[in-house]
């Protein structure tokens, strides 16, 4: 059938997968009792037809359940859907989906919904019409940190957002969020809001729990992440380890790699700003010799400007050669 996804492996490769999973079990639990073994799932019938996953659940602990990645520049006019933006998570497609799995006796308790801290962007083919199930050309521009077309991370989308002070349209039934900006740019995301929806909606369903692609792709301050552990939140966690106060020996507690914070320097606060013209400032206090920055975070406010600090990290031991990594939270 035209426009479905078709399956490249062979259909006994079907059972073969459940074999692999019964075969690894044995051999994990003779090994040590303690491991645990788990798959992940697509959400489309198209793909999870080629899943015998009411026998391949009977082989392992849980199952991860790709409840993001509903749509994306992928579509086109060849499948079933087109070139279209939609949101790449939808509660309303992702119930439909768990449906899938209790049809096929899947108990609740062996689920993890997924959760996306980034969001998936197109070009639009007018930028006059920007709601969902309008045509697009490509995926979006390339972020300045992710660098990937169709794809901007949640650090990434809260920067646009920032600078550009876009009205953000929020789909409450699908617990999702959007917004268009630079003529022709669209994103579809999850924020604290959002996040919040399906955690609650996991655990109304009585889902095992969650799981997250990716913690690093989240802001400095850990605003997703935060979202999903409310009411708790990363409260504790910052205490016990450091996180959100100054000296070396607090960072080196989270990431072992001996970078410490600098001295704060002012950052003047950017407007219509061109966000591929955008370079991450090195001005004003500067990593000390045979040291460079790994990121620069706020840490204060002043008129027109912002204070903020660089990570300096030994060479060699920097998270990321384009100054994008997980900061660790604000220093104070």
């Amino acid at each position: 059938m035209k426009g479905i996804p078709r399956c490249t492996c062979k259909k006994r490769d079907i059972e073969n997968y459940v074999t692999l999973l019964k075969e690894a079990k044995v051999f994990l639990r003779n090994r040590n009792p303690g491991w645990g073994l788990t798959f992940t799932a697509p959400t489309s019938y198209w793909y999870l037809r080629w899943f015998d996953i009411k026998n391949l659940i009977k082989h392992a602990d849980w199952m991860n359940f790709m409840t993001y990645d509903l749509h994306g520049d992928w579509d086109s006019p060849s499948d079933n859907i087109g070139s279209k933006v939609y949101a790449h998570t939808n509660l309303t497609e992702i119930s439909d989906a768990l449906d899938l799995l209790w049809r096929n006796d899947v108990p609740a308790n062996q689920v993890t919904l997924g959760l996306g801290f980034y969001g998936r962007s197109y070009t639009l083919k007018d930028p006059k019409c920007s709601k969902p199930g309008c045509a697009f050309t490509e995926g979006g521009n390339p972020g300045p940190c992710s660098h990937t077309r169709g794809f901007l991370t949640y650090s990434e989308i809260q920067f646009i957002h920032y600078n550009y002070r876009i009205d953000i349209a929020y789909d409450k039934k699908a617990a999702v969020k959007y917004f268009s900006w630079d003529k022709d740019q669209w994103v579809s995301f999850d924020d604290t809001v959002t996040l919040k929806q399906k955690v609650d909606y996991a655990n109304k369903r009585g889902l095992l729990g969650l799981f997250i692609w990716a913690v690093d792709l989240d802001d400095a301050s850990h605003n997703a992440l935060d979202a999903v552990l409310y009411p708790k939140g990363l409260g504790k966690f910052k205490s016990q380890n450091g996180v959100g106060n100054n000296g070396q020996s607090d960072w080196t507690l989270v990431t072992g790699n001996g970078c410490e914070w600098s001295e704060p320097f002012k950052y003047v606060k950017m407007s219509n700003v061109n966000l591929h013209a955008l370079s991450y400032p090195e001005c004003g206090e500067r990593c000390g010799f045979g040291q460079m920055s790994a990121t620069n975070v706020y840490c204060g406010q002043g008129k027109d400007t912002e204070l903020r600090k660089h990570l300096c990290c030994p060479f060699g031991n920097v998270p990321d050669p384009d100054h994008c990594s997980w900061t660790g939270g604000k220093p104070m």
